[in-house]
């Protein structure tokens, strides 16, 4: 079953980079061995490597003390914002999978949410959960392409909102970080995102992916699903504001939680370093050479709040409270994976091809099958 047309051959597994080879033996020193080889470890090590680094430069007793001061009462409400924080994740996918007109159930989707957020902690690489998400959904809908292309979509989305709100916030703020001024590289990098968009938005993948040059032709199943997100995105520019502004209300209540746990350690900071700091540290967590960034965010943790005034073990303090957040949140979705996971949701009635019509693309991207 293939993702996409226009030539374009992506399958749901090469889509999100997660093909596994079989079958195949190499010589004990060959290329592709060493490369399997590294692509299996490297991510584990990754994790451990930056986490004994980090841990070694603190002292544990100092550490775990931090940890007890914190009066439970404060970790509760940050878990609060956080869990109501999802809500705006699930009404952002939604608004996309409305713009595909596929109609799902916000239940279901609230259920698929939290599946996604399970896995995301079980799975090594950075789109398990994502992976699972869409398997679910193209399982209810029937629709394979579209529900990865959904997925995908809101992923985007979400990188576009933390990338632009660092920002603006940096250049707004001019905010230093140990005598560096940060926003004219995140000006340059914001620059470089949206003349990649506007070329993608062209079609240019989609109909000259065979003009690539070879080293970038791995990289065509993902290129294609950009420019189908892209279009989507400039056909719905409405659509696109308020998945924005869902994204925006998401790092608002992360920064409110952050400042609740930072007082609560007997610190300060200013509200506008922490709507600089948290993207900057989910930019971080993105990039893919840990487990779900492990070890990343930690060390981006260390590294920004240093600056601020902050000790290695405060910072680190920070971070543990924060991942211990996510794990609780996602831990809902082992229940529904057990009782609703492995089930088939309420499923969609096939569409007509008229009712798949999205303005702008091609309709036998969203033919019965897709």
């Amino acid at each position: 079953m293939h993702f996409f047309h226009h030539n374009s051959q992506i399958r749901p597994k090469a889509f999100l980079n997660l093909q596994v080879e079989k079958g195949k033996s190499y010589p004990v020193f060959s290329k592709e061995r060493i490369f399997l080889i590294l692509k299996r470890w490297m991510r584990p090590a990754v994790c451990i490597s930056l986490l004994g680094f980090l841990f070694s430069k603190v002292p544990l007793s100092d550490f775990f003390a931090l940890i007890a001061k914190v009066p439970f009462q404060a970790l509760f409400l940050a878990f609060l914002l956080y869990l109501i924080g999802q809500i705006f994740f699930v009404l952002r996918w939604e608004v996309l999978l409305r713009v595909l007109n596929l109609r799902v159930s916000r239940l279901r989707l609230t259920a698929l949410h939290f599946l996604g957020l399970f896995f995301s902690f079980l799975l090594p690489t950075s789109v398990g959960g994502d992976l699972i998400r869409a398997f679910y959904l193209s399982r209810d809908t029937c629709k394979t392409g579209i529900s990865f292309l959904s997925v995908f979509t809101d992923r985007y989305i979400a990188f576009l909102a933390v990338l632009f709100t660092a920002t603006f916030t940096a250049w707004v703020s001019q905010i230093t970080l140990q005598d560096l001024l940060l926003y004219p590289w995140l000006v340059g990098l914001s620059l470089m995102v949206v003349s990649i968009n506007i070329l993608l938005g062209w079609g240019y993948p989609a109909y000259g992916i065979h003009l690539l040059p070879s080293p970038f032709r791995p990289f065509q199943d993902t290129l294609v699903a950009m420019n189908q997100s892209l279009q989507i995105i400039f056909k719905h520019k409405k659509a696109l504001c308020l998945t924005l502004l869902l994204s925006l209300a998401f790092l608002f209540l992360s920064a409110e939680a952050h400042q609740m746990l930072i007082q609560a350690m007997g610190k300060s900071m200013e509200f506008k370093y922490l709507l600089l700091f948290i993207p900057l540290i989910a930019l971080a967590g993105s990039i893919p050479i840990s487990i779900g960034g492990i070890g990343l965010r930690e060390s981006a943790y260390v590294y920004l709040f240093s600056g601020m005034g902050f000790t290695a073990t405060e910072s680190l303090a920070l971070a543990s409270f924060i991942f211990m957040i996510w794990l609780a949140i996602s831990l809902p979705g082992l229940g529904i994976y057990f009782f609703m996971g492995t089930k088939p949701g309420v499923r969609a009635e096939p569409l007509s091809a008229q009712d798949l019509r999205v303005e702008g693309l091609k309709p036998e991207v969203f033919q019965p099958g897709n």
